[in-house]
């Protein structure tokens, strides 16, 4: 039983130094920003060898994902915006 309780004793100080290493890491894995998780989802689809942990990966497939959002599918320009008029000409 003193085992036990030494064991587990061991295992929340552990736990303590790197549990914010831990949660970080989770939180770049698993974004919470909308964009960050379709686009880590897009590239776990497309490629089986990414991995969402390594941040070589992540930062690969942001830029990845960024480049294509730049780029209309069809290939024409976007139509401009409205233009924003406050009441004032």
């Amino acid at each position: 039983m003193r085992k036990i309780s030494l064991f587990a004793m061991l295992a929340i100080m552990a736990f303590g130094t790197s549990g914010g290493r831990i949660t970080h890491l989770y939180r770049t894995a698993f974004p919470s920003d909308l964009a960050e998780r379709e686009a880590l989802h897009r590239c776990s689809i497309a490629d089986s060898k990414f991995s969402r942990f390594s941040e070589r990966d992540r930062a690969a497939c942001y830029q990845q994902n960024r480049a294509t959002e730049l780029v209309p599918v069809n290939g024409t320009r976007l139509p401009p915006g409205p233009e924003f008029n406050a009441g004032m000409r």
